[in-house]
């Protein structure tokens, strides 16, 4: 759980965003220091294996998150664009220890990821 005590360490939001008709996924990795500094760490888009939906954006994530996934606190929070039949932010976070939210923010220039990401930010920062 995110509480104001682990604002005073770097936090990791993960956004993702089922892009391109689902033959894509886009991924926004966003950290804060607990509203000081907010910074867009990386941006991806990676392309979908066939199969099953989740199964490929599992893998999709699991690429896209590399050596970190070995890290103490590689994400604390995963936003999720928007849900579908199969892919939900509990699906997604299976058998991890991460947060996860639901965050269709409004309409932006930026990517749904990143949307997504920033809005989980704001909301951490503005809950202090």
């Amino acid at each position: 759980m995110v509480t104001e005590r682990s604002l005073n360490r770097t936090v990791r939001v993960l956004g993702v965003a089922i892009v391109a008709d689902g033959r894509a996924v886009d991924f926004a990795l966003v950290e804060t220091d607990g509203g000081a500094h907010v910074r867009l760490a990386e941006l991806e888009r990676r392309p979908l294996s066939s199969g099953s939906s989740l199964e490929a954006v599992i893998h999709a994530t699991r690429a896209f998150l590399g050596d970190r996934v070995l890290q103490p606190f590689a994400i604390d929070r995963l936003a999720l664009y928007a849900e579908t039949s199969e892919i939900t932010v509990v699906a997604l976070a299976a058998g991890t220890e991460v947060e996860t939210t639901l965050a269709p923010p409004g309409p932006s220039r930026r990517s749904r990821a990143e949307q997504a990401a920033f809005a989980v930010v704001a909301a951490l920062v503005a809950a202090g």
